[in-house]
């Protein structure tokens, strides 16, 4: 009984120093450092809606994969599913930087300081994981190199509606807030900063 559990004991300290929960939520979580710059670089002869990242009422993302030329048919299943999770990734970034910038820029406006920062974050997330539901993969490409790049879309518009939904629940002690909120930023602005 000793040996089991002093086995057990080992076995935990070492599985506990491989698999530290910091370390996955880094990786995993694309909310946790965010940048707007996205890490994928289009090559010299790709089309130029990997070049321009942009669709008309659409918020946009790219996702990529290397090289996909020779393999099985499971593992070319595969890579599309990376390139499919690097594209909501970066979706869900984007939506997410863009929406607390929003937020912040109008509450910076107005000299408000009644909303915290957990709170607009908390709903820049929701946002963003509420708007990765509704993207689409609109276009694909698969360069010389064999890479293969995919561009996710979401509607601009559908954005801008849990945007202006999130603000009565961001907004919902200061109804005076809301209402400014909605007669200052309507909605074709926010659409036109969401598609920037």
């Amino acid at each position: 009984m000793k040996k089991s559990f002093f086995l057990s004991f080992i076995f935990i300290f070492i599985l506990n120093g491989c698999f530290s929960v910091k370390k996955i939520n880094e990786t995993v979580n694309p909310f946790a450092k965010f940048s707007t710059k996205e890490e994928i670089e289009a090559p010299n002869k790709a089309p130029s809606w990997i070049k321009e990242k942009k669709l008309d009422k659409h918020i946009v993302s790219i996702g990529a994969t290397k090289s996909i030329e020779g393999n099985r048919k499971d593992n070319i299943d595969f890579l599309i599913k990376k390139a499919l999770i690097s594209a909501k990734n970066n979706q869900l970034k984007k939506v997410y930087s863009r929406t607390i910038f929003l937020y912040r820029n109008y509450l910076e406006k107005i000299n408000n300081q009644r909303v915290f920062n957990k709170d607009i974050k908390g709903m820049a997330e929701h946002i963003a994981l509420k708007a990765i539901t509704k993207a689409k993969v609109k276009k694909h490409w698969i360069s010389p190199n064999q890479e293969l790049f995919i561009l996710l879309a979401v509607k601009s518009d559908t954005v801008a509606n849990y945007i202006q939904e999130g603000s009565k629940k961001l907004f919902k002690k200061d109804e005076k807030l809301y209402q400014e909120f909605l007669s200052n930023l309507a909605k074709e602005e926010i659409v036109k900063f969401l598609e920037k």
